[in-house]
């Protein structure tokens, strides 16, 4: 028989953070953080929750720990180690964060916006805007990109200044799901196609893939309309193998795949094809003044005639002018 030393947890608090995630605070001068996350894995790793069929049901535990001496980095910190621990794709894992405290302290200016996101969250201000994909060649609209927007005071703020605030606080799931939500609702009045960001912290655990199950049987959508843009990190990393799993069910569900950002220094072009993506999105850096830069027409013309090599759809992002657009339609952009 094996005995757990948990006493030191007698003065601990622990919370419900999410459907199954738990917070427990606790001073770490009166009790060794890593021993209790030690003792906690082991108890869930030789102890059965019940049984099934006679079978002997077990669960495991991943943690993240975090120290500091301001309270507000705790959690985002904690969240980051968690985060870590679940890449490296193992049962019961454990990381540790603790970052030089220069940079655990958030600016006054990242606390206000992580408050000003919280806020908003709560009092339902996240507005999606749609921005129209035109086809070059018949110059329709084919489909609408979501765009997240923050009302505050009638004017609306833009990611460049809450999606960092959103990723260190650990509300891009939150995000995620209004978006999809409130796309949703819109688009299930008409039959046009969409497409909404996600992240790599959506594709981290089954939870998204479940939401996406109970949001198809509240709102049907033909999930063959519905485009999910990812970042190039997820595809590329072989850290974690879930992100990657994650995105061939989506694609199995029917859901499309356009890989945002595409043409920046990590690009790699392995794995688009075995992954399923439908569209390329060009990088805009590469776009603007495109009619002026040889080097960029050669990067845009290579991009396009590996994707279309690959049956591979391509997107320009950031077209704002008429010469930029008829350059483009010479590529077969």
């Amino acid at each position: 028989m094996n005995f757990y030393n948990f006493s030191l947890l007698a003065n601990a608090r622990i919370y419900r953070y999410n459907s199954d995630e738990f917070v427990i605070i606790f001073d770490p001068h009166l009790s060794d953080p890593e021993s209790i996350a030690i003792q906690t894995q082991a108890l869930f790793r030789e102890t059965p929750v019940g049984e099934v069929e006679n079978q002997s049901v077990y669960i495991t535990l991943s943690c993240g720990i975090a120290t500091s001496k301001n309270p507000a980095s705790l959690l985002p910190n904690a969240r980051m180690a968690l985060r870590e621990a679940r890449m490296k794709n193992l049962p019961n894992q454990y990381t540790i964060y603790n970052a030089p405290e220069l940079f655990e302290q958030p600016s006054f200016k990242d606390n206000e916006w992580t408050q000003k996101f919280r806020l908003a969250l709560e009092e339902d201000r996240l507005i999606p805007f749609f921005q129209p994909i035109v086809d070059a060649t018949t110059q329709q609209i084919v489909s609408y990109e979501c765009l997240a927007r923050i009302e505050e005071d009638g004017q609306f703020i833009t990611p460049f200044h809450f999606l960092e605030a959103a990723r260190h606080s650990g509300l891009m799931s939150n995000l995620t799901r209004v978006m999809i939500h409130k796309a949703f609702k819109l688009f299930s009045n008409n039959n046009a196609c969409f497409s909404i960001n996600i992240s790599n912290e959506d594709l981290l655990t089954q939870d998204f893939i479940n939401f996406l199950i109970h949001k198809q049987k509240s709102t049907p959508i033909d999930p063959h309309r519905i485009t999910f843009e990812i970042l190039e990190d997820i595809i590329i990393s072989d850290a974690n193998h879930v992100p990657l799993q994650n995105l061939h069910i989506l694609k199995a569900m029917g859901y499309r795949l356009a890989l945002d950002d595409f043409g920046n220094d990590r690009s790699n072009a392995n794995r688009l094809e075995s992954i399923g993506v439908d569209t390329l999105k060009i990088d805009g850096q590469f776009i603007k003044n495109i009619y002026q830069t040889q080097r960029n027409q050669d990067i845009v013309e290579s991009i396009t005639a590996m994707a279309h090599k690959l049956n591979i759809k391509v997107v320009a992002e950031f077209v704002s002018t008429q010469e930029e657009f008829e350059l483009l339609k010479r590529t077969g952009g």
